[in-house]
């Protein structure tokens, strides 16, 4: 893994063995809390499978993924610390029961995002086991647009020659009369896979790639 994501995925490791280790200190909603450490471990060792990863990820969902985990455990082990306090402090230190409820969910949104990042940076992207592999995480679940982006750069980054040939010719009919589409490859970083297929000494997917770059760059296609 890049040195500049791996530093963030050990911080986030960090956050969630403290969070596992205080909650069992909470005084109140002491179920909650036990909840939340639950789901942190189960957290815990997919994210060290990740930073394990030889491989370099794909940084654009990689940094957002690892940076909304670090936000949410951040808050999670404040919310932690505030159930410590014993009953006379408590009455300085309300503690909103749906903070708590909301904590613990969204350490299961995480838990789904970063098992579909793992699944791409261990290169699970073979043609036969594809559909085992693509889904949406949490995280853009609301963005189906753009994790249609990630997933054809996963795979034109990852993929073997039929994975990256399929994977530029699903871009090019993406982009046809689509500006959403031709803006997301770039501000996603998927002109660079682009490039190095187009540059390969190979006709499969070529063409594809070759095209949607033109277009990228505001060439319009000739009949």
């Amino acid at each position: 893994m890049k040195d500049i994501v791996k530093p963030n995925v050990l911080g986030v490791i960090q956050l969630a063995d403290q969070i596992i280790k205080e909650a069992d200190f909470a005084c109140s909603f002491k179920q909650e809390c036990a909840d939340i450490k639950t789901k942190t471990e189960n957290l815990v060792p997919i994210l060290r499978e990740v930073a394990r990863v030889s491989n370099d990820p794909y940084e654009r969902p990689t940094r957002l993924i690892i940076d909304n985990a670090e936000q949410v455990l951040h808050k999670t082990l404040q919310l932690v610390f505030k159930c410590q306090a014993n009953q006379f402090l408590r009455l300085f230190s309300i503690i909103p029961a749906k903070a708590i409820a909301k904590s613990s969910q969204q350490i299961g949104y995480i838990i789904g995002d970063v098992l579909w990042l793992l699944c791409f940076m261990n290169h699970y992207v073979d043609q036969e086991r594809r559909d085992e592999f693509f889904w949406f995480p949490p995280i853009a679940a609301n963005q189906p647009q753009r994790c249609l982006i990630w997933e054809n750069i996963l795979l034109l980054s990852y993929g073997n020659l039929d994975c990256r040939a399929n994977a530029a010719a699903t871009l090019l009919a993406m982009v046809h009369d689509n500006e959403r589409y031709i803006r997301l490859i770039m501000e996603e970083g998927g002109v660079q896979p682009l490039l190095k297929l187009a540059k390969e000494d190979r006709m499969k997917g070529q063409e594809s790639a070759i095209r949607v770059i033109r277009l990228v760059n505001g060439d319009p296609e000739t009949p």
